[in-house]
């Protein structure tokens, strides 16, 4: 008789039964990310374009929209898929916030930015999200991983034109950072 094996477990957060996207909208007072100052470093590095418009991709609590603000004067616009960590992104940083999920439409913008949070979706669901990006008409996307490599990576709609990497984390981790360039045509040469 064959033996049944247990069906593989979801990915898990933080030692508790929920997955990431469930702990976020259930902790939105929980989150702190503990790489903030190693990310910040990497978006100096990466040497962000002068935009008018930010689409704060993975919001949380406000990092990047903080960080921006702080050296320019830019409109930024939160997006996550938790309502909780959207109500804490429009308190924290006073800028406007939207719920969505990786297969809906994104508000436009000329930069997005994404920091510790494609890590967090499935391949398929990075994909979709790649493609969403596009559609927001931004020229520039920059994202920021505890992870070297991307799954999903998005050559067809943006071209690689800066990788950095940044100071190791408290917990051992380097922090990653790419920053992408919109491609002036889907059919030209990757």
């Amino acid at each position: 008789m064959a033996e049944d094996k247990p069906s593989p477990k979801p990915h898990l957060y933080l030692g508790t039964d929920l997955t990431p996207a469930q702990y976020y909208a259930q902790h939105p007072d929980a989150y702190d990310n503990p790489h903030a100052a190693g990310i910040a470093r990497v978006l100096v590095e990466l040497r962000l374009p002068e935009v008018d418009s930010v689409l704060d991709l993975g919001c949380g609590d406000g990092l990047v929209t903080k960080f921006l603000r702080a050296e320019r004067a830019v409109t930024c616009v939160g997006v996550d898929r938790a309502a909780g960590m959207v109500a804490r992104y429009e308190k924290e940083t006073g800028c406007a916030g939207r719920v969505a999920c990786f297969d809906e439409a994104l508000p436009p913008a000329e930069l997005v930015v994404s920091s510790y949070a494609l890590h967090l979706a499935t391949p398929v669901e990075a994909a979709s999200m790649w493609w969403r990006m596009w559609e927001t008409g931004a020229a520039w996307v920059a994202v920021v991983t505890p992870f070297k490599a991307r799954p999903a990576d998005p050559t067809h709609y943006f071209g690689l034109k800066r990788v950095v990497q940044g100071p190791w984390g408290p917990d051992g981790k380097t922090v990653y950072g790419r920053l992408y360039q919109r491609r002036a045509n889907t059919d030209e040469a990757v």
